[in-house]
Parts: C-alpha cells; structure tokens; sequence
C-alpha cells in the first residue's frame, strides 16, 4: 500500500474495500485491543507487552462467538454512547 490518508478513517474505509469480512474483523479486533491497551497504559499505568495484546486478541477471534457493537452519535459526529458484547453463536457475514 502506498497511498496516503489525512484521516484514519480514510484508512479504515480503504481497507473495508480490500479485505474480505474475515480479515477485517479481525483488523477490528487487533485495533480494539491496542487501544483498550492504551487506555490501560494512560489511565492505570499498566502497559501491556505486544504478546499480551496478541494472545487477546486471537482469543477474541472466533468461529462460535458472534461480537456486535453500537456507537452513538449526535448531528456532529461526537460520540454520546456506545457498547456491545457477545453471544455464543454462530453466524456468517
């Protein structure tokens, strides 16, 4: 890849255009995790070492748990609420 984004969002939306449904919620999901993993380090002081980071993440990564998630947004984009979960099904994209 060699274009260049102002946006990562720009990234993002060129990636849901190249990855398979598989590959990008798995990109999703390794995404998540760095950043739950800079929360952590920035509210808590805790940082997690890259194995750490991998090993959540591919345990996240599964053919028999569906994840869903919602983000709420007002008219200029800002985030009032989000959450999400998980159920033990299984479900194709």
């Amino acid at each position: 890849m060699t274009e260049q984004y102002d946006s990562c969002i720009d990234w993002l939306e060129n990636m849901l255009r190249i990855l398979d449904k598989r590959a990008m919620a798995d990109l999703i999901t390794t995404l998540w995790n760095c950043w739950n993993s800079r929360n952590k380090f920035i509210f808590e002081g805790k940082a997690d070492n890259t194995q750490t980071i991998w090993d959540r993440t591919s345990n996240l990564v599964s053919e028999d748990i569906t994840g869903y998630g919602v983000i709420i947004r007002d008219n200029d984009g800002f985030v009032l609420e989000g959450g999400g979960g998980f159920m033990d099904t299984k479900m194709s994209v």
